[in-house]
């Protein structure tokens, strides 16, 4: 009867765990995607607050270790009922803290640190209090199999999610997670207790939860509200999230702001930004010209030129909400045509001019359209003399060194592709190319053609387009500059080290290059199954975040897909964990040495060669610019994550989960770290080289 028991206390933990697993992915990618929209975006803040997330959980884990002892299966429901009602508190307090900032501020790395360890850390520490108490209920030979049961409830989630998210906003998205959260309590409760009224505690509590999780479902004012604090003397109507961002539309004094990841993209009305596609427009006679992600008013500015425009954005829920205030262009006279850009200009017909209204390479989805690819496609389809501009919103005044080097970089790569290009210190620093002779002259040219503007004349550009300003320019840039590429975007390269420098970032990255030094060292110095886990999850996690960045450059979507690829990693764990433990128990040598040999030598054999390999096809990938399809991203994300599943695996048998489940954050932590904040200045390829070299030093430990 008490085996019975027993085994069923097994059955409702595992049960719990796969729930909160599968449930954590939700909320991960919601918080992590509500902090992104505070930063523009940038997948920097995303692998900041992966990181931030990671050694958080490992701390939780090794915390509850130490406080938790001999505890019942009623605590760890306790806990899940804490861990449903958590995610909604996390999403209320990242909005408020954000109304510590104005809305449209540029935030620097030191805001995305902290922002993440505040919103974060109540429910990440107690997520890895979960997985310890789990662990310590089961007994250390089934933690591997809560380990499994973990990354296989994440995968399920993420596809789920994936799934809600084309259908729900971000917030209604928490709240139906936790819902279904406290439901599953409920029903846990329920069944594992025999008088569920007269225990009480973990039955009601759920069921209230689900109540008021349900009844908050009904109230969408209460979003709005958490979000006005960051627009002070703005109105907020209206607020949706899209597969690639945020938009949020506001009103100030009759005046529609709309905002895209916290950065305003435009106004309406607002003359001088339209104005400027008369500077490209200016050098030719266009018979058609193709507007990419510009304002609404920037439509009608092209068509004094007489000429056929295409209108083309590529979120549908901006031109929804577009349409939504008023502010979309007539139809009739303006081709609305809602696709990627990069896709659809591949199939689109000859144009004389495309004008690309990208705000700045920010994030690799917007250095997309920077790289030597795209300007090839749109060279592609345009006419023998057709002109190409974009912009890159720094000031033209006072060019630092990062600067100077972001102009280069993007100057050299349309250098590449057309022959003629200049450089205009108007709207930060605007690019024309063209294979046909520019001109600087651009008052004249729209004299020339009896066209006026308010800002685009004598009496404005006299003052802006000086020699001295046009040859300042000039002097910075180096017509020889690297070129950016989708495997080597050094143009997202160029724009976060002048992020950087703006922030003192030399003084913000140095602490963590001891840091992770430290952490690395201390690892090392342990040896044994916590350096195999802690190297092995760097390893792995590096080349998966490297793969993510891949995605990203590639489709540009990685928001809506993000869930899918860490769900398909965490499938990978899953299996890795659940064959090894398999092969572990078919190895029927009766010396325990002679077991613990095999295992070390065919098991961590095959992680390092895996680790390796991987490393060095990342390699191949980078410095050869090949690019790898959808398909082959999934799979590689599987195997990092079968790589980390195997690794925990066979060293649970060695050393404590909570400590392994340290180890293996810590990796995942480091990985996040380099990839975000020393990258851009060393460049992916020296990454992975220090990754294997660490991954070799953990091989003859």
């Amino acid at each position: 009867m008490q085996r019975k028991a027993k085994a069923s206390a097994y059955q409702y933990i595992y049960i719990l765990v796969f729930t909160i697993g599968l449930t954590s992915v939700c909320t991960q990618a919601v918080l992590l995607r509500e902090l992104a929209s505070l930063f523009r975006g940038a997948e920097v803040s995303y692998l900041i607050a992966i990181s931030t997330w990671l050694v958080l959980g490992g701390a939780g884990s090794v915390m509850a270790k130490r406080m938790f002892r001999g505890v019942k299966p009623g605590f760890l429901y306790r806990l899940g009922i804490i861990v449903a009602v958590l995610p909604l508190l996390s999403l209320i307090g990242i909005r408020l803290l954000a109304g510590l900032f104005v809305s449209g501020q540029l935030l620097g790395p030191g805001a995305v640190v902290l922002l993440a360890l505040a919103s974060l850390a109540p429910y990440c520490l107690v997520m890895g209090a979960v997985f310890s108490v789990a662990c310590s209920l089961a007994g250390r030979r089934h933690a591997r199999f809560v380990y499994a049961l973990d990354g296989l409830g994440f995968a399920v989630g993420g596809v789920l999610f994936a799934m809600a998210i084309l259908m729900l906003d971000n917030t209604s998205v928490a709240i139906a997670l936790m819902a279904l959260n406290a439901l599953i309590l409920f029903v846990i409760s329920i069944i594992s207790f025999r008088k569920p009224l007269a225990s009480g505690l973990p039955a009601t509590a759920s069921l209230l939860l689900l109540i008021a999780i349900l009844l908050f479902m009904h109230s969408s004012r209460i979003s709005l509200k958490t979000l006005q604090q960051a627009f002070p003397g703005q109105s907020v109507l209206g607020c949706t999230d899209s597969e690639y961002g945020r938009i949020i539309v506001t009103n100030t004094s009759g005046q529609l702001n709309f905002f895209y990841n916290s950065e305003r993209i435009f106004s309406d009305p607002e003359a001088q930004a339209s104005e400027w596609v008369h500077f490209g427009l200016a050098q030719l006679n266009p018979r058609r010209i193709l507007l990419i992600s510009c304002s609404p008013d920037s439509a009608y500015e092209a068509l004094k030129h007489n000429t056929a425009v295409d209108y083309l954005q590529h979120d549908r829920m901006l031109l929804e909400a577009m349409a939504e205030f008023g502010v979309l262009p007539e139809t009739g006279r303006v081709n609305i045509v809602r696709a990627d850009a990069i896709d659809f200009i591949g199939r689109a017909q000859e144009y004389d001019a495309v004008i690309s209204c990208i705000s700045s390479p920010s994030s690799i989805q917007d250095a997309r359209f920077y790289n030597l690819e795209f300007a090839r496609m749109a060279k592609t389809h345009m006419s023998s003399e057709g002109v190409f501009m974009l912009s890159l919103p720094l000031s033209g005044e006072y060019v630092s060194s990062e600067a100077s080097q972001l102009y280069s970089t993007v100057y050299s790569t349309l250098k590449q592709v057309f022959s003629n290009v200049i450089a205009l210190p108007v709207a930060g620093v605007t690019l024309i190319a063209s294979d046909r002779a520019l001109r600087y002259d651009i008052a004249d040219a729209m004299a020339e053609r009896n066209m006026t503007a308010h800002y685009v004349n004598h009496y404005y550009l006299d003052k802006t387009l000086t020699p001295e300003r046009i040859s300042r320019l000039n002097s910075s840039i180096n017509p020889a500059g690297p070129v950016s590429t989708a495997a080597r975007p050094r143009a997202y390269y160029s724009y976060l080290q002048e992020w950087l420098l703006i922030f003192n970032g030399p003084g913000f990255i140095a602490p963590f290059g001891f840091i992770i030094a430290g952490i690395v060292l201390f690892f090392i110095v342990a040896g044994g199954g916590i350096l195999n886990v802690f190297s092995s999850s760097m390893s792995a996690s590096l080349i998966f975040l490297a793969l993510l960045m891949l995605f990203q450059q590639y489709h540009g979507v990685l928001f809506s897909r993000l869930s899918i690829i860490s769900g398909v990693f965490m499938l990978g764990l899953a299996v890795g964990s659940i064959v090894t433990t398999r092969a572990s128990r078919n190895n029927k040598n009766s010396r325990p040495e002679a077991r613990a040999a095999h295992e070390l030598l065919s098991v961590k054999g095959a992680v390092d060669l895996a680790c390796i390999a991987l490393a060095m096809l990342l390699f191949i990938i980078i410095t050869r610019g090949i690019h790898i399809g959808t398909l082959l991203i999934y799979m590689l994300s599987s195997l990092c994550g079968a790589i980390v599943g195997a690794a925990f695996s066979f060293s649970s048998h060695k050393s404590e989960p909570s400590r392994l489940y340290l180890a293996d954050a810590c990796g995942a932590a480091v990985a996040g770290i380099i990839m975000s904040l020393f990258v851009p200045l060393m460049g992916l390829e020296m990454a992975v080289i220090g990754m294997a070299i660490v991954k070799v030093i953990s091989m003859f430990r």
